[in-house]
């Protein structure tokens, strides 16, 4: 059955501005709040696959290094039929042709359908296009996954050469893809440097801008950006110096079939380490993504008793994985905020840590001490009708296989009671915020059965039971930010001290 959208704006935005940011805001709000209830992210692309986005209305994005694969699939799939999509262009897309071919953000576009694997490769054959290609497999072993690299990740073989304007580029493997339609057809881009570095627009791009941090775990090729975010990259392409609307194209690529593995197993089924726990983390976030957004999933049962009074998932307003809330890979694995109607605004926030194997004190205070870095990111640009009159609250949750004892430790986690702090800002109020004690829940696979191996597709989630944990009095530090020296540190200092006078004894 095909997805029903919401109408396109039947407007000129450089015609009437001001229309087109209210548009936009309203589009992004809770539909309780009058809005469309949909979300905005931001993929990184080269310059060579935007023709295909502009002219084909599809974005490729790569299935990356198997230790992160499934960070790539939980924003693909947070990315949702309806949400907004802007592409950070990370080098022009044709030599010396100018401003309109520089690196910066393009936008607007949105999501018309689900993810899928290409069904054939793509070329920009059309009428003075570039004749680049993207590979929907390997021509030489049929692999589909790609590395971003000139040679197949399977079988090292050289992809093929293309020559464009006289110069040879490798095509490349890019076969999970994504369909788009123009939402606001920019034909400018606005630069990079614009976006983050010149404060004469109000508001600052944090999360946007963590797309091109380089390094391994520092960058990210989708980012789910908060509203504020693309309201403000918005304004800054309404403004932008002879700036134009384009006509769209009717051109669209194929879809092919559901995200699987190269084995033909969906991505919806993984296979299951020997001890019957994940293989990797992110492995986590991509389940989370997928049950955040199912309305009687158990991830969604086992917050609704800590939700505020009155609030539903209907208020759900911002969803993220890998959120980073610093700037050298400091992020946390996933986080919800829900906003209400005035003046309570933006008042729950749910922050997730999530461990492979099993957790003990470390993971409830990584999460603890990530916990005014998100409040402050989310309220950092904020408009003034989502700050909150009152205190808000944020829900630390811990997802793992389930509990160890480290040595010389009692058994039991070590829970803090409901603590109140405040995130501080330069020059803006106080948010004054209450953490709740830390919801410890473990996770249990549903098997199913591969040809080869055995394999899960979605995770059941239990609260560890109250012999297994004990409270006690704790603040996070001032200043500390969860380096695993301060990790360290705050183990063999404060908290210690709090669990002795818990009376916590190793057993």
């Amino acid at each position: 059955m095909p997805i029903e959208l919401s109408p396109l704006p039947a407007f000129n935005p450089l015609d009437q501005p001001e229309q087109a940011i209210n548009f936009i805001n309203n589009y992004l709000l809770p539909r309780p709040l009058g809005g469309c209830g949909h979300r905005a992210h931001q993929f990184t692309i080269n310059g060579l696959t935007y023709p295909f986005i502009r002219y084909y209305n599809f974005a490729a994005v790569p299935d990356v290094p198997r230790d992160r694969r499934y960070d790539m699939y939980a924003g693909v799939h947070l990315a949702q039929p309806g949400d907004l999509l802007f592409f950070f262009e990370a080098d022009p897309h044709l030599k010396n042709k100018g401003i309109d071919s520089r690196r910066g953000i393009r936008g607007v576009y949105r999501v018309i359908d689900l993810p899928y694997r290409a069904s054939q490769d793509a070329s920009d054959d059309r009428e003075g296009g570039t004749n680049y290609l993207l590979l929907s497999r390997c021509p030489n072993c049929g692999c589909v996954h790609a590395t971003l690299k000139a040679k197949c990740s399977s079988c090292d073989m050289d992809f093929p050469l293309v020559e464009i304007h006289g110069e040879p580029h490798h095509a490349l493997l890019l076969s999970t893809r994504l369909p788009i339609e123009p939402f606001f057809l920019f034909e400018r881009s606005v630069s990079d440097e614009r976006a983050y570095a010149d404060f004469r627009d109000p508001g600052l791009i944090w999360v946007g801008r963590h797309d091109n941090a380089m390094g391994a775990g520092k960058g990210s090729s989708i980012r789910q950006l908060l509203p504020e975010e693309a309201v403000k990259l918005v304004r800054l392409l309404l403004t932008e110096p002879e700036q134009s609307i384009g006509m769209p194209h009717n051109n669209s690529d194929p879809v092919g079939a559901p995200l699987a593995h190269q084995d033909g197993n969906s991505i919806d089924f993984l296979p299951l380490a020997e001890n019957g726990d994940l293989f990797r983390e992110d492995e986590l976030y991509f389940l989370l993504a997928k049950q955040a957004l199912e309305p009687n999933s158990e991830f969604r049962s086992a917050l609704f008793q800590d939700m505020p009074e009155g609030m539903s998932w209907e208020h759900l307003e911002y969803v993220s994985s890998t959120f980073p809330w610093g700037y050298t890979a400091g992020a946390a694995d996933f986080i919800l905020i829900f906003r209400m109607p005035p003046p309570a605004g933006r008042c729950f926030i749910v922050i997730v840590e999530c461990k492979r194997g099993r957790a003990h004190d470390e993971a409830i205070r990584q999460v603890l001490l990530y916990a005014e870095r998100v409040v402050q990111v989310a309220f950092l640009s904020a408009p003034s009708e989502a700050y909150s009159d009152t205190e808000i609250t944020v829900l630390p949750i811990v997802i793992a296989a389930g509990a160890k004892r480290p040595r010389n430790m009692d058994r039991r986690v070590a829970i803090p009671e409901t603590y109140h702090e405040s995130a501080r800002y330069m020059e803006r109020n106080e948010v004054r915020y209450q953490v709740l004690p830390t919801k410890f829940l473990t996770y249990a696979t549903h098997y199913v059965t591969g040809e080869r191996l055995k394999h899960y597709s979605d995770i059941n989630l239990l609260q560890l039971a109250e012999d297994r944990r004990g409270r006690m009095s704790w603040v996070p530090p001032f200043g500390a930010v969860g380096t695993a020296p301060e990790l360290d540190w705050i183990r063999d200092n404060s908290w210690q001290e709090a669990r002795t006078a818990a009376n916590f004894s190793p057993r």
